[in-house]
């Protein structure tokens, strides 16, 4: 649901299920919305009252938003209401991250650099929010049987990927704010540093323990 208006004819059939199941149901339900870009403060709240989950493209924003960018071409001043990150984890709406692989390349780490740099930097995240946002968070959206599936814990299914990665920091979505201290003491858990250039190289992929890929690199 790109426009606003397929949004809003969602929202409303959750209006008309709520009346006749409840909206506890509706909640419970665990709805996940594709594809939402074009959000108002009035739908935001709705998607964040029935609990619907919003998965979204940050690279769309990388390739369409900003000045004179595809969004602005076609609608003007109302291309700053797309791809509302910010204001979606503001509300409470979960989110979680994708590519819509082959419209935008499969480059996790280049989506996450997306929603550090949104062209709105009122819809600005933080690398670990959008780091959740593409792992942890679509495991949740897709109501895997295992609530720790996307994380490095103990007890979770041992779904990974390797990367090298040329340095590491923690980066927030405004220098003048941090979200999490960047004192080493406090142990914040670091992510590849995504302005030097170059994206992190995938070394290797595990899914439920099993290997899928393996880089000649990982074996020299």
């Amino acid at each position: 649901m790109i426009g606003d208006a397929g949004l809003d004819a969602a929202l409303e059939a959750l209006d008309l299920a709520a009346k006749e199941v409840g909206e506890q149901r509706v909640r419970a339900a665990g709805h996940r919305f594709e594809h939402v870009e074009m959000a108002d403060a009035a739908a935001i709240a709705r998607l964040a009252h029935y609990s619907v989950t919003v998965s979204a493209q940050p690279s769309f924003d990388a390739a369409w938003g900003g000045p004179a960018g595809l969004y602005e071409r076609r609608l003007g001043e109302r291309s700053r209401s797309m791809n509302r990150f910010a204001a979606f984890y503001s509300a409470g709406v979960p989110v979680c991250f994708g590519s819509d692989s082959p419209v935008t390349p499969l480059r996790p780490w280049s989506s996450v650099r997306a929603c550090v740099e949104h062209h709105n930097p009122e819809e600005r995240i933080s690398a670990r929010a959008a780091f959740l946002g593409h792992t942890r968070a679509g495991w949740r959206a897709a109501r895997h049987a295992n609530p720790m599936a996307g994380q490095l814990v103990p007890g979770a299914p041992a779904s990974f990927a390797v990367w090298e990665v040329e340095e590491l920091m923690v980066q927030v979505a405004d220098g003048r704010v941090q979200s999490w201290s960047t004192d080493p003491r406090a142990r914040t858990p670091l992510l590849p540093a995504l302005d030097t250039g170059s994206d992190p190289v995938c070394l290797q992929t595990v899914k439920d323990g099993a290997e899928l890929f393996a880089s000649p690199a990982l074996r020299s």
